[in-house]
């Protein structure tokens, strides 16, 4: 219920995904 500690967890876990994203993307080229 407490949008404010919910957002900025799902924030990160978005830019930890997308981190991971690139990193792969990076290790396969």
């Amino acid at each position: 219920m407490n949008q404010l500690n919910t957002y900025p967890c799902c924030l990160i876990l978005f830019f930890a995904y997308v981190v991971f994203v690139q990193i792969a993307h990076i290790s396969n080229a």
